[in-house]
């Protein structure tokens, strides 16, 4: 594993970190992406209306985006492999419990924490794209849920 920049206190950004930053990115705007298919699945197997169904996706896109902005400080520093790796742990704990579950209870509890994971997801890949100066990167990994 490489050092840190003394001079920005940044890990550097190599080309296999950098894949692992795109596969982070990926992930983490998964949550938006899949809004439409959540939302039919929702409806048409567990019986939500189109209006609860609608409301349960926001709530996950605003976890996403709390959770980006309340992690983005950690993410521009020395925590940002910590933020990747709790964000994508709970995306994939929370989603997958909504998947193979199929209690609404569940369902509405693994969609929200599964937000939560990828906005940590998102913030770690936005902080390791972000220019060198480290006073910029946490408004960086906030801002790119807005992308």
């Amino acid at each position: 594993m490489s050092q840190d920049d003394p001079t920005t206190g940044r890990v550097p950004l190599t080309p296999r970190r950098a894949v692992s930053v795109f596969g982070i990115s990926v992930v983490g705007f998964m949550t938006a992406n899949l809004v439409p298919v959540m939302i039919v699945a929702l409806t048409g197997e567990l019986g939500f209306s189109d209006t609860e169904a609608g409301t349960l996706m926001t709530g996950s896109l605003l976890a996403c985006a709390v959770a980006c902005l309340l992690s983005s400080r950690l993410a521009a520093g020395k925590g940002r492999y910590l933020v990747a790796r709790a964000g994508l742990g709970l995306a994939a704990a929370g989603f997958a419990a909504a998947a193979f579950i199929p209690s609404v209870p569940v369902v509405v509890a693994g969609v929200l924490i599964g937000g939560l994971g990828a906005g940590g997801a998102v913030s770690a890949g936005g902080a390791a794209l972000a220019p060198s100066a480290t006073r910029t990167a946490p408004r960086a990994s906030a801002a790119s849920p807005t992308a």
